[in-house]
């Protein structure tokens, strides 16, 4: 039986400002586990993405690719993919707008092309351009598509047109690069519940920290939502507490206000 179960966005909140994990985090982490809490990473990214992560800190209970993907303690309790005519459309949209595309799953993620923003975007996130592919086989089991629209009037009014265009998916500015595109009915939130679904975890009180209008779900999906102190106003107006922000010990302020170590 479990003590309670903590989710942790990535970016701006269990991350440093730089992409990497505070050692006062890992250290939190560690602790939560020997006083019978459950941590669960809770993130857009998929599985390939956060994989040296869950091995350094030990965490193999995950919220992944915005609730695309869900593991409880290393099993797969829920998968879910973009259905393959929805991806064509989107696929076709682009390209007659001229936008580039980026196709992930829980394995991998390809490029359509390459410009400005897509380089820009994975220099922000230190990681590697995908490999590029026009032919893309977008038959391909997808759990979202990055679309790679600036963050300007122009940007924001071609991200509106796709929300109109395509009711059945979620359209989440994730950085001033691109448009994280998922199915409508996936979320972060969603992903919770099928994991709270598991009759281990049935009745267990849980806690979540975030800092973004795309945890906003998340925050409030538990019992006490945690805010981070750099996060947005609509952030911290949905949390129960707003700790210190992620380059200041905010992870572990927050947990032990609510006494978890």
């Amino acid at each position: 039986m479990y003590r309670a179960v903590v989710f942790f966005d990535l970016d701006g909140t269990l991350y440093a400002d730089d992409k990497t994990l505070p050692a006062c985090n890992l250290s939190a982490i560690k602790r939560l586990r020997a006083n019978g809490v459950l941590p669960v990473i809770t993130t857009g990214r998929d599985l390939w993405e956060i994989d040296t992560l869950m091995a350094v800190t030990k965490i193999n209970t995950v919220v992944a690719g915005n609730g695309a993907t869900v593991l409880f303690n290393h099993h797969t309790v829920g998968q879910h993919y973009i259905p393959t005519k929805l991806v064509e459309r989107i696929n076709a949209a682009a390209k007659r707008d001229g936008l580039k595309v980026a196709y992930y799953n829980e394995h991998h993620a390809v490029l359509s092309g390459n410009d400005s923003l897509t380089r820009a975007n994975y220099a922000d996130v230190q990681q590697v351009q995908p490999v590029i592919d026009p032919d893309f086989d977008t038959t391909t089991p997808l759990t979202r598509m990055l679309l790679f629209i600036g963050n300007d009037d122009a940007g924001n009014q071609v991200k509106a047109a796709y929300q109109r265009e395509f009711p059945e998916m979620a359209f989440y500015r994730d950085s001033p690069y691109d448009v994280d595109t998922i199915s409508q009915d996936v979320s972060k939130a969603s992903g919770i519940a099928e994991l709270l679904a598991q009759p281990a975890l049935h009745g267990v009180p849980t806690y979540a920290f975030g800092d973004a209008d795309n945890d906003l779900p998340l925050l409030d999906a538990v019992d006490h939502p945690v805010a981070m102190q750099n996060g947005t106003h609509k952030a911290r107006h949905a949390a129960e507490f707003v700790t210190a922000d992620n380059m200041h010990k905010g992870i572990p302020k927050g947990l032990r206000h609510f006494a978890l170590i």
